[in-house]
């Protein structure tokens, strides 16, 4: 992003104000958008008012106080099915908040958390999201900062009675305690059918 751009990205988010609000995805991809307030003055507003929104995508494009916004968004929102915010760093407190607004979300059953650090590597902050995320139907999580502990944690979640269909976990490093920790969690859980393990 460049300051010169901002009259476009103004004119974009003036754009979908206007358009009535009817439209059922949102997608930013790798893309950095202008510096906060952008997003929750220009497109937040706009994403209120669409009440068709289901599927909402803002991956690798947001700083730590627009993701605050997002979360804040979500808290409020009552019709998205599907959200993907991946390659983000989430602090501790944001997490948390993230955590809140999925368990509160009546219909949201579809989370992509990939390459996201949570808390860096929290446990606590972790477990929280895992809780949120258990009647949902599908979930990626994974990243670098992730512990031996977070796959621990993982894999006693798996072994719980979950809703979860699709699990993924991605760029995690898995030690031959926590393998035998999944595979045996896996084996206990009926629900999950579609299973990516990748780069680990």
């Amino acid at each position: 992003y460049h300051k010169d751009m901002l009259l476009s990205y103004e004119y974009f988010a003036a754009n979908l104000r206007e358009s009535n609000c009817i439209f059922e995805s949102f997608k930013i991809c790798n893309t950095h958008l202008p510096l906060s307030p952008y997003l929750s003055e220009s497109l937040v507003p706009a994403l209120e008012a669409a009440e068709t929104l289901y599927t909402l995508e803002l991956s690798n494009c947001l700083g730590p106080s627009d993701l605050k916004s997002v979360v804040a968004f979500l808290a409020k929102n009552q019709v998205l099915h599907s959200l993907n915010l991946s390659g983000h760093c989430f602090d501790e407190e944001t997490a948390i908040s993230l955590a809140n607004a999925i368990r509160k979300h009546p219909v949201l059953y579809a989370i992509d958390l990939d390459s996201c650090s949570l808390g860096g590597g929290n446990t606590e902050v972790l477990n929280k999201i895992l809780y949120a995320s258990k009647e949902c139907d599908s979930l990626v999580l994974g990243h670098p900062s992730f512990t031996s502990e977070n796959v621990g944690l993982l894999a006693r979640f798996i072994g719980k009675r979950i809703a979860l269909t699709s699990l993924s976990l991605n760029n995690v490093w898995v030690n031959k305690d926590n393998q035998k920790l999944l595979s045996h969690a896996l084996g206990k859980n009926k629900n999950i059918s579609e299973l990516s393990l990748r780069n680990w």
